[in-house]
């Protein structure tokens, strides 16, 4: 098996030796962390650093930046990546949509934009690749990984999280699913994983609030405003990092009935759904653990 594995919005909870190598650096508007063994860390680190070249929204000279331009791109890394975005979209039936980066752009202001401002970025096509793009650097550390020595890491990329293998003492990593109600070091549950890619939306991550509204940052292509969803917060466990990251954003745009059907009608990723004050676990879900009491749980079947 290929060693995969990403937590996004999560909390690592780790005591593990032998002593690793880490680092902290700095990407993709995010800090990222990285805890690896028996691997060097700055070709990992390296790795990112080129993704985030090619696909920054912000930098001018970046593979994005001039294919918005209307630069045709030979970029493989971009192409691939844009292919890839384009199959999610009709896959989702574009709950998951790289072509709002008008949408983004304005929202991104902090303030709530005109109606028709909102409806002239409707109708644009620009790409933004956020959404995907830290899922295809996942994958891409994965394959290095699977090339070096190392047999056990665990890296967080501002959310996502890659854990590689299991810990050295051969058990699960544990990880900390987040309490949408709680700070950033807030859980309300745990999940042990080995060999996955673990990856968290939701409207707790970056938002905010006018007259009393919560704004926040996941948005709806049909509506151009932030999806209204029942849902406060989705994470994804799957072998494949693109799609732990593209699934756990269009299952939060879907809400819960639509994202509990394409679950049932797919078997390749598990998920857990956030309510604010209920958690439903999909039955494939590994070693999940309620720790916060304010939230009931249960399972949801095939």
């Amino acid at each position: 098996m290929k060693k995969y594995l990403f937590l996004p919005l999560l909390i690592i909870l780790c005591a593990c030796s032998p002593h690793p190598e880490k680092q902290t650096s700095f990407a993709m508007d995010t800090v990222m962390d990285f805890t690896v063994y028996n691997a060097e860390i700055s070709p990992l680190v390296e790795l990112v650093n080129e993704y985030d070249a090619i696909f920054s929204p912000t930098r001018s000279d970046s593979e994005l930046s001039t294919y918005n331009e209307g630069n045709f791109s030979q970029n493989e890394i971009f192409t691939d990546l844009l292919e890839k975005a384009e199959f999610y979209r009709k896959k989702t039936n574009g709950a998951f949509d790289h072509t709002l980066g008008d949408l983004i752009d304005l929202w991104n202001v902090g303030e709530v934009p005109a109606n028709d401002a909102i409806e002239t970025a409707k109708g644009g096509d620009k790409v933004n690749l956020s959404a995907i793009v830290k899922g295809a650097v996942s994958d891409a550390l994965v394959a290095h990984l699977n090339r070096s020595a190392s047999s056990s890491a665990i890296i967080s990329l501002g959310g996502n999280i890659v854990a590689f293998g299991s810990k050295p003492d051969g058990k699960p990593w544990i990880v900390g699913i987040r309490d949408p109600k709680g700070d950033s070091n807030a859980y309300l549950g745990t999940v042990g994983v080995s060999d996955k890619f673990v990856v968290s939306s939701g409207d707790y991550e970056r938002f905010f609030e006018k007259d009393g509204v919560r704004y926040h940052h996941i948005l709806d292509g049909s509506t151009g405003f932030p999806a209204k969803s029942d849902l406060r917060g989705v994470t994804i466990i799957a072998d494949n990092g693109t799609l732990s990251d593209v699934y756990s954003t269009a299952l939060f745009v879907m809400g819960y009935e639509k994202a509990l059907e394409f679950w049932k009608n797919s078997n390749d990723f598990e998920a857990i759904f956030v309510f604010d004050d209920k958690v439903v676990v999909t039955e494939g879900v590994p070693d999940f653990k309620l720790t916060n009491k304010e939230y009931s749980y249960e399972v949801a079947y095939r």
